[in-house]
């Protein structure tokens, strides 16, 4: 199990994440667009992690996937009383980024495991 833990780990996030941009939301009387697209980052950034930190999949192929895959939630959003929008789309290929940026500064900077 330890050599797939990486694709456990992408499922479940894809999974929680498909679902969360998925449920129906009210409409909330405060503009939260920059927050949303900020947590859009986040979750991509989480989303990508895991598959980049492996070198499981070259970064392209996991910016490929991921790109399309955020491109289809925003675009079947309205189906379930959500909104599509251009922007979060852009914000998910940026979290995209963001974990491979993430990836780099972890192996940078992380302490060795052994003395």
């Amino acid at each position: 199990m330890g050599n797939y833990l990486d694709i456990v780990i992408t499922i479940v996030i894809l999974s929680v994440l498909t679902i969360g941009m998925l449920w129906p939301l009210e409409p909330s009387p405060i503009h939260l667009a920059n927050i949303d697209r900020f947590i859009h980052v986040i979750a991509f950034a989480i989303l990508s992690f895991p598959l980049i930190y492996t070198n499981r999949l070259n970064f392209l192929t996991v910016l490929i996937i991921f790109s399309v895959f955020g491109g289809t939630i925003e675009i079947i959003q309205p189906l379930s009383g959500r909104s599509a929008e251009i922007y979060d789309w852009v914000a998910n290929i940026a979290g995209i980024f963001s974990g491979l940026f993430l990836v780099r500064a972890y192996n940078r900077f992380k302490f060795p495991t052994t003395i």
